[in-house]
Parts: structure tokens; sequence; C-alpha cells
């Protein structure tokens, strides 16, 4: 069980719930642990996802004949103009990418780790598919726009000739686990007690671009609610840096302070900065926070870290006044946790990205689908996202869907439900938009948007 009690200064009293934190999966390998190189995390990851990925070829394509050794060698001796299916792991080759003797400064090269506004993608890109043996080049319908390295798939085609690449005609991904089955499922309708489902302006929510309640994508809006229901328990979610919305930031205290059903707060990226003295303000600010409710705080590539992913929790020495207050903890990124009866699974925003950076996907939720249908949170680790070389094990992969999959430093607030089994959320920075993002524990279905600033 997890939750805080109030302070003697005020009289709400914070419900408890309870909690569990994933954090030792995350951990990075010490030096003695880690592959001498990257192909030891490929190699995991093909091998962990090729059942469900097989699977998944059976339903879609049945009768067609797989080279489930994954010997791509294999098509050598495969009939001309047949068709067969292929699995292996995608790998882009990007035309804008410079490599570093191109570009010619170190300093640029270590810049990209934090600053990752360069798009990459382009239509001139080339995929290529490879597993243990070897590699071949895709054509074919394949649209390099929609897919990015490091994806496990199963490419369906044919070779027109024995030197030719592998014409693509339809492509498959291991698709989403089962959804995580807390031990107690709370009941209840998801239902508001107030007026029905409304955006942050108090008017009927319209579908969010690119996902217009298309069911064939598996993504359908999830509008906000206008108001937390009387029987919630909720989570409450703030992204970026606090110290840069200070009128925000007080309407933020007095949310949290006077509500009893907000029973606990997740910080969720680049909330403290990268130098010593906002580090030290918010300090103050988390553990004023901690003084109300439980608190989770959630690095990003902004904050002082380590820059590779995941992210392990801060230090405690960061934190001097906050780690004081038992309420209050690092927590590593990805954040992995069940709160009440609904598994949480997020991050900064770092994955979706570079997701973003390195493929024609534009919209965060669509990028957050790929991550559940390639049962992968950062799929493009480490070929574009920098990722420590884990040698015999990928923690980043999947093995059941969450019931709540959010990615921290939006541009808005949004909400999709993936197959009416994962709520994927935008948790928006608070430069670009102040507001407070609200979960019920007990009902992923049940979310609310509330502004902190009206400018």
């Amino acid at each position: 069980m997890f939750g805080a009690t109030a302070s003697s200064s005020s009289a709400v009293v914070k419900p408890r719930f309870e909690y569990k934190l994933e954090a030792r999966k995350y951990r990075n390998p010490e030096f003695g642990e880690m592959g001498t190189q990257y192909c030891h995390l490929y190699h995991v990851r093909l091998h962990e996802l090729k059942p469900s990925l097989l699977a998944a070829v059976e339903k879609k394509w049945p009768g067609v004949k797989v080279l489930s050794n994954i010997a791509l060698v294999n098509l050598a001796d495969c009939k001309i103009g047949d068709s067969y299916v292929v699995l292996g792991t995608l790998m882009k080759k990007f035309k804008k990418r410079e490599s570093v003797f191109e570009k010619g400064k170190l300093k640029e090269v270590i810049s990209e780790l934090t600053d990752r506004t360069e798009k990459w993608a382009s239509p001139e890109d080339i995929l290529s598919i490879h597993d243990d043996t070897s590699s071949i080049h895709l054509c074919g319908t394949v649209d390099p726009g929609e897919f990015v390295t490091g994806l496990v798939v199963a490419v369906k085609g044919h070779k027109s000739s024995k030197t030719s690449p592998f014409h693509v005609e339809d492509t498959c991904l291991p698709g989403s686990p089962s959804v995580y089955k807390s031990t107690e499922q709370a009941g209840g309708s998801a239902s508001s007690t107030g007026a029905g489902p409304m955006d942050i302006d108090g008017e009927t929510a319209a579908a969010p671009s690119g996902i217009a309640g298309d069911k064939s994508t598996g993504l359908v809006p999830l509008p906000f609610r206008s108001q937390m229901r009387s029987d919630g328990v909720y989570c409450a979610f703030v992204s970026g840096p606090l110290l840069a919305r200070k009128e925000a930031l007080g309407v933020l205290f007095e949310r949290l302070s006077s509500d009893p059903k907000i029973a606990h707060l997740v910080l969720a990226g680049n909330t403290y900065s990268n130098t010593l003295s906002k580090i030290k303000k918010a300090d103050g600010i988390f553990a004023a926070f901690g003084k109300l409710l439980s608190v989770d705080i959630l690095p990003g590539f902004r904050d002082t870290h380590v820059v590779s992913f995941p992210l392990e929790r801060p230090a405690p020495m960061l934190f001097p006044e906050s780690s004081q207050n038992a309420n209050i903890q690092g927590v590593p990124s990805p954040y992995d946790a069940l709160l009440g009866s609904v598994r949480v699974l997020g991050h900064a925003g770092e994955p979706t990205e570079d997701i973003q950076r390195c493929s024609a996907i534009a919209d965060t939720l669509d990028a957050l689908k790929l991550c559940l249908e390639s049962r992968h949170i950062a799929p493009t680790c480490p070929d574009t996202l920098n990722c420590a070389s884990f040698k015999d094990v990928d923690p980043l992969l999947m093995q059941d869907a969450p019931q709540l999959f959010f990615a921290g430093g939006q541009s808005t607030a949004r909400a999709a439900r993936y197959r009416d089994q994962t709520t994927l959320l935008c948790i928006p920075d608070i430069r670009k938009q102040a507001a407070l993002v609200l979960v019920n524990i007990n009902d992923a279905t049940d979310v609310v948007c509330e502004l902190l600033e009206f400018n």
C-alpha cells in the first residue's frame, strides 16, 4: 500500500492505494555485464519476439510458407516468384543522417543526444531486414516512412531474381500483448458523475487529428471528462520544468492540497533541469509536494542525468531536502508501476520523439500505438536512441500491455484508447500547455484534464 496523509497544516487526508514499482528490471548493466556490441541486444529481441510474431503471421497469412528458422541466406534457395514470409529485424538507412566523419566535429555529435530536433526521415530512406546470419534489402509496397529501425517484423513477398531485393507485398508486427490484469480488478462504470465527456475548454471534445474514430487502426479518441468522479481515486501527471510557470505552480499546489481524491503525483520527466541552482529550487518544490501526497520523480534527457535509455532513477543526493521524505522517490524511466488496479507504463517522451524523428509518423499517439504493436517500449534503441549495451536481456520488451501508456513532454494533452484495452496518453510540457492530467487508478478510461493557467 502507498499513499500520503495530510500534514498538520491541512485537514485533507489522501486515500491509501496499492502501489508496486518495477525498478530493478531497468537498471543499466555494470561495466563487466555489458555486451561488447549491440548485436547481443538485437539477438535477444529477435528471438524473444519470434513466437508471438509467428503466431501473428499464421493468423494473418495462413498457408504461406514461413522461413521460421530465421536464416535469410535460405532465400537463395527459394523459388523465384513464389511468396514467402521472412522474419527479422528492420534496419533503415537514412539519406539525411550524417556520419561522424562527415560532421567532423565531436561536439556536434554529442549534442545530438539531447537536441533531437533534426528530422532524419525522408522518402529516399532504404529498408533492409536482418537476422543472425545476413541481411537483404527490401523493395515493393513497403513504405519506409511507416517503420523505424529496430522493429522485429515479418515480411511477405518474393524475389524476381537471385540477386534482386526482396519484393515486399505485406508486413506483419507481433501485435500488442494481452493487457495486464491485476489480482483485484476494480468494477464500476467508467461514466462521469457530472456532465458528459468534454475537453479542457468545457466543450464537447473533437477527435484528435489523425485518429478521427478510425476503429480499423485500433485507435479511438478518448475525450477528457469535465470533472473527477466522486468515488474515484486519481493519479496526477505533470511534465516539464515547473519553475517555468510560477502561476501554474501555485494553482497546482492548491489543487493537490485541497482535493482528497488526488492521491499520487507523477512528475513525468524534465521537471528539475540541469543546473545546480534550478535543481536546488526544484528540490524545495518536490519537498512541498511530498507534504501533500506521495510523489514519483521521473527523469528526462534534459534533466541532469546520464543520457542513455533506460534512465535510472535520479540519485537522492540531487534532492537533499525532499529525499528526507518517505513520500518522495526518484523512479527510473520507463516508469513501470501498479497504481491501484491500473498498470502504468510511460516515459518522458524520448522514445516517441525518436520514432517521429526517424519516420513519417507525426502523432505521438500513433507512435505509442506502434510501440504496443511491436511489443517494445523504445524500438529505435540502440541505433538512433542512445541505449546501454545489454548482453543477455532486452528490458524494454513488453511482456504484457499496460492499461495506461503515457509520454511526457508533449505540446498538448491528448488521449486515445487502443483496441479497448490500453489508454494512450500525452502529458503536456507545462511550458507549452499548463495542464494537470488526472487518471483514475481504478479505471484507466476515466481521464480528466485541468488547465492551470488561462492566457
